[in-house]
């Protein structure tokens, strides 16, 4: 594409999946029209074109929403017959949906058009569910580093024990053969002859 060709108003469609998280005040209202079909006349999601930001409209009601990155990757089935399951996408983002607008600063917005997906700004740091909570720092946590002190220690230990071997005088080598005398309890001694 040129930048000739770019349109700041066209509209794309969007290929990808993508959960959407409304306020709890018109989840309801929502979840009852999915139920009944009628959702499509009903809400509408217009997208920016660095797709971080978008604009829901739901009835008459405008609600802005922010893309962010969810710490895992949700696979999304469909079934026809009840019977067999169809893998039809993978999601890895939310629209988190809210009434007052997110402070979308010109700065993420450049970040996000000159490739700085990684923005932690938008990584979302819990899972969908409640078990799920602060997954991203408990699961995704930093390994600690050992300390080299811990190996100083040892290595001045083992340094000792081979500068006691090499300044000995003698060194005694003593095998010891196990013990012999006691009695195997499966084995008789033979009887001693009687004079």
């Amino acid at each position: 594409m040129d930048n000739r060709d770019y349109e700041p108003d066209a509209t794309y469609t969007v290929e990808g999946q993508f959960i959407i998280r409304f306020p709890e005040d018109y989840a309801k209202e929502i979840r009852q029209a999915i139920e009944e079909d009628s959702l499509e006349s009903k809400l509408t999601v217009d997208m920016d074109i660095n797709a971080r930001f978008a604009t829901v409209k739901w009835k008459d009601i405008i609600l802005h929403g922010k893309m962010v990155d969810l710490p895992c990757i949700i696979e999304s089935n469909k079934s026809i017959d009840k019977k067999s399951i169809y893998k039809t996408g993978d999601i890895c983002q939310m629209l988190l949906c809210q009434t007052t607008p997110f402070d979308a600063s010109s700065d993420d917005n450049q970040s996000v058009v000159h490739g700085g997906w990684t923005s932690k700004k938008f990584q979302w740091p819990h899972g969908l569910t409640p078990p799920l909570k602060n997954v991203r720092t408990r699961r995704f946590r930093r390994i600690q580093k050992k300390k080299q002190t811990d190996y100083s220690d040892v290595e001045k230990e083992l340094r000792r024990l081979i500068q006691a071997d090499i300044s000995a005088l003698s060194v005694e080598i003593e095998e010891v053969a196990a013990d012999t005398t006691k009695k195997d309890k499966n084995r008789e001694e033979p009887p001693t002859p009687k004079e």
